[in-house]
Order: structure tokens, then sequence, then C-alpha cells
């Protein structure tokens, strides 16, 4: 069975929703973008259509924009049908086909460029082509030619052809390059990674039918806002929380930490946010030192603070109790002393502006698997005593 070639067809999609994020950061302000619902990309101002967008990417670059091609009919006779049914009224908007292809020097469709108009003779030679008997492009002829004259220059003098537009790894570049200004310069392409995650989402949202409203260019600008906020010197990024996580990516429970846990007796959904924590926490820092976004010194500082508080707070634990202490009144001040580590302590952050929970938390739980820190009065003893038994088995 032969196999059917249908990365152009997934580029195109690729490229209009690429093109419609760059044209979309060029915009003004209260500018809206719909995707695949007039045209490939329509820009909107005002709840009314401005500009009506057709993309065509071709990955080579030897073919040419002819008087016949089919990327040039197909969109003229769709745009014929609109105007002939009411759905659409060329003088109030602005029609464009985008296309990385060179118009033909031959082509009277060089005429329809921005910076050279000739509307009549464009009119002249389509009329003549639409007359001709071409099974590929009748559908197309047929539409156009239900508009009479005056509608069909009223149609062709506002569609304008922007030939050789730059292909899609050169959209990514002009991306990339209207952010410069928006994040530090060693972090944009973490910007540009993120921002391209959202804007997929947004596009798939509108493509599936589950959002209806167009994505405006607000929406894009707060979103590089509140992503550049987090690549500052006084922020680091959060790329997921406790909602996605599953129970298979959380630690066992031979782990240090969470033997510490048992032996104050957390119940099971404190133990499960407990492992959440450290799951985050373990991940979190191991990306920021991946990226580059933070250094194992800065870790060891903060480790060093967490791990002083802790100890003010341990000793004072200790202080309390005596020799002739319960072991079920020592699991209860161990529980108070972690339910200080998990609530007790928001002023301790990594980074002033980085105040997710779990870092804290989640770095309390790596101390305490480290064998650093302890919940229970007697937690040493208890270390000691488990690392015998394993030691003997």
């Amino acid at each position: 069975m032969k196999k059917i070639d249908a990365s152009d067809s997934f580029v195109g999609y690729v490229y209009e929703a690429y093109f419609a994020l760059s044209l979309l950061l060029k915009s003004n302000e209260n500018t809206e973008i719909a995707l695949e619902k007039f045209d490939d990309v329509s820009l909107i101002k005002d709840e009314q259509i401005i500009v009506g967008i057709e993309t065509k990417h071709h990955k080579d670059d030897k073919g040419k924009l002819t008087n016949s091609s089919t990327d040039f009919w197909n969109t003229l006779g769709n745009w014929s049908e609109a105007y002939f049914e009411k759905k659409l009224r060329p003088q109030d908007t602005m029609l464009m086909i985008i296309t990385t292809q060179k118009i033909s020097d031959s082509s009277v469709l060089t005429n329809l460029r921005p910076e050279n108009r000739d509307t009549a003779s464009v009119l002249k030679k389509i009329n003549e082509i639409a007359k001709k008997i071409d099974v590929s492009h009748e559908k197309h002829y047929d539409k156009f030619n239900k508009l009479d004259d005056y509608q069909k220059f009223s149609l062709l003098d506002n569609i304008y052809i922007i030939d050789t537009y730059p292909k899609i790894n050169e959209i990514k570049k002009a991306i990339i390059s209207s952010l410069d200004y928006s994040v530090i310069p060693n972090r944009i392409n973490d910007l540009y990674d993120e921002l391209l995650g959202w804007w997929w989402g947004e596009v798939l949202l509108r493509l599936t039918g589950q959002i209806s409203r167009n994505i405006s260019k607000n929406e894009v600008r707060e979103k590089i806002l509140d992503i550049s906020r987090k690549y500052t010197n006084d922020n680091l990024p959060i790329y997921f929380d406790e909602s996605a996580i599953s129970d298979k990516d959380l630690p066992n429970d031979d782990r240090t930490f969470v033997k510490q846990l048992d032996w104050i007796s957390v119940g099971d959904n404190t133990k499960r946010h407990c492992k959440s924590d450290f799951y985050l926490a373990s991940e979190h820092r191991s990306k920021w030192i991946r990226n580059e976004l933070i250094f194992f010194d800065e870790l060891k500082k903060f480790d060093n603070l967490l791990r002083t508080e802790w100890e003010r707070r341990f000793d004072e634990m200790e202080e309390s109790l005596d020799n002739n202490s319960h072991d079920n009144t020592k699991k209860s001040r161990g529980r108070e002393l972690l339910q200080w580590a998990n609530y007790g302590t928001d002023a301790l952050c990594i980074r002033p502006l980085c105040k997710s929970p779990f870092v804290r938390r989640g770095t309390f739980q790596i101390l305490s698997d480290k064998e650093e820190i302890g919940w229970h009065p007697d937690y040493k003893t208890k270390i000691s005593k488990m690392d015998k038994n394993e030691s003997n088995e």
C-alpha cells in the first residue's frame, strides 16, 4: 500500500499557528486573532474582521505563484462564494494571501502586491482565465463568475498578495526576536518555549470548539509578562504542581524521609502530601540546575537556612520533653514540628518571588531523607537502629 505524504499539510497548519502568533505580537492593542473561523487567520478589532488571511507554506523553492496556481484560485473561489452569499464585504475587510512562493514575473498577480497595484489589469486577465475549461479549477471559476464585474473588481481591489514570505523556521526566529526585551538575554529561549506551549494549548482549545472567543493581544502580552517574571534574578520558574502528579510518581515507602514520617504516626493524606512535596522539590531543583537557573551554592545556602531554622525549633521541642516523656507525647511533638515546617515557614524562600510552598516543604523532606533533620525527638537513635538492621540483613 502506497503511503500518502501528508507532511506538507501538517507543516501548513503548524505554519498557520506560528504566523498567527507572530502577527499578534506585532499588532496594535485591542486586536484579536481567530484561527480557521473565517479564513486561516483573521485579524479582528472591535468585533469586526479587519484582515482575512490565507497562508500558503511550501517547503521547497522550486515552484512559483502563477495566474493558474491552485493556491490562488482556491482562495479566490472561497472569497468569491463568501462575497456572493453576503458573508463578506471586501470594502470593509482587507484580504491577504501570505505565500512563501515568489509570484512569477510574468504573472498578472504581481499587480496584487501592496506596492504595485493595478486591479483593472488583474480583472481583465482573471476574467479570461475563468472562461477557460480547467477541470481542476472549474468549481473555483464558477464561484468567481457568479459575481458581476463591479463585485469582481471590488473583491480583487481588496486582495493583497505578500509573496516570498519567511518560511516556518524564519517565523520562529521572528517570534524570538520580538521577545528580545521581555526577559534577560540568556532566558529568551525558555520564554519562547513556554509561550509556544501555552499558545498551542490555546489554539487547540479553539480548533476543537472548547473555547469560542478569540485570542487577544492583551492575553498574549499578559502571558509573556507572567512567564518573564519567572526568569528574573529574584524568581525561579515553576513547571508543574501537585495536580500533575500521579501515585506512580511518588517515592516508595522505603525512603528515609517516609520512615521518619511513620515514626511520628502521620496520617495517609499527610504522608502523600509530603511525598508530593519531596517529588516536586527534587524535580524542580534538578531542572533548575540543568537549565543553569541556579547553582549548587545557592541551593546549599537555602538548605542551610532551613536546617538552621529547624535546629532552633527542634531544640525547643527537646527542651519541652524529659526522659519520662511517653512516646505518644514525642510523636505528637514531632507532628507539631512537621506542621511548623509546612505552614509556619512561609518567609523562608529560595528567592524572594519564588513562593511556591512545595519548594521549602519538599526541601525539608529532602533534608530528612538525607538524615540531616528529623521530626521525632529520638530520630537519630531510630536512624542508627535502622542502619544497623539494614546492615545485618
